[in-house]
């Protein structure tokens, strides 16, 4: 009461105009009586409002936060999938001028997963008929031989691997002027080549082996093949066994280079 009564007068003092003599006096004393009430008042009221507001400011921040996490996600996403874009460019564009095709025609190829026969056996391309591909083509990468077309439809084709048990290829060991087979023995396995004449010692200093392109080959020749692993002979034997692994990353690829020629028929 005694504070509703100090405040009235300080209204009627103000109303009065009366800021010197006595009514300055009164309208300062009333002030002093009511400033230890008003500092705490202050004091009470000031840190609620000081939490009302951080409440508020945390919130923002928060916002902010998950704006700025949903935007780096989004930067995030889009340099991988511009990386993506650039690896899948550079293996396109491997393939657009590969030595070994020499002038025969190409239709580049992306390996979309196993085939549907033996996925360890065979992969499959996104392009079939439709695109000129036609089953006994050769399919390579810008480092070698991969497989052949075993099936095609309109815009699939399966392709055999050269590790494949069921895949042969013909060979050449251009240094020593030897001819081979070299047979699949599985995925992640090196291919076989046995019956060589030359010595152990001869055919491990050939760099690379190729496909030999003889009459009746499945495949045109000087494609490479593979890098000798290994060169044996046992004793008493007269050939030497070689193992073969392949240039191409056969486990590997993602694109490929169906090569538009198809087995000569020999006499």
């Amino acid at each position: 009461m005694l504070l509703v009564l100090l405040s009235l007068t300080v209204v009627s003092v103000d109303l009065w105009g009366g800021d010197t003599g006595a009514l300055g006096a009164v309208r300062g004393t009333v002030a002093d009586t009511v400033a230890p009430v008003r500092d705490a008042v202050a004091a009470i009221v000031s840190p609620v409002g000081d939490a009302v507001s951080s409440v508020g400011n945390d919130r923002d921040l928060r916002a902010e936060n998950q704006e700025l996490r949903e935007r780096n996600a989004d930067l995030e996403s889009s340099a991988a999938q511009s990386e993506a874009l650039l690896d899948e460019l550079e293996a396109l564009r491997s393939l657009l001028d590969i030595d070994f095709v020499g002038d025969l025609p190409t239709v580049a190829a992306r390996v979309k997963g196993g085939g549907v026969a033996n996925f360890e056996d065979t992969v499959e391309i996104d392009r079939g008929s439709d695109k000129g591909v036609a089953v006994g083509n050769p399919v390579v990468t810008a480092a070698g031989l991969v497989g052949r077309v075993v099936s095609v439809s309109a815009d699939r084709a399966q392709v055999r691997l050269i590790t494949s048990p069921s895949s042969g290829v013909g060979v050449r060991f251009p240094t020593v002027d030897e001819l081979g087979l070299a047979q699949g023995q599985g995925a992640e396995r090196p291919l076989s080549v046995d019956g060589i004449h030359k010595s152990p010692a001869e055919i491990r200093d050939e760099p690379l082996v190729y496909t030999s392109g003889q009459e009746d080959s499945l495949f045109p020749a000087d494609i490479p093949v593979g890098r000798i692993t290994s060169a044996t002979r046992g004793p008493g034997e007269v050939s030497t066994s070689v193992e073969l692994t392949p240039v191409a990353d056969i486990d590997h690829v993602d694109h490929v280079a169906v090569i538009s020629w198809l087995p000569q028929p020999g006499p």
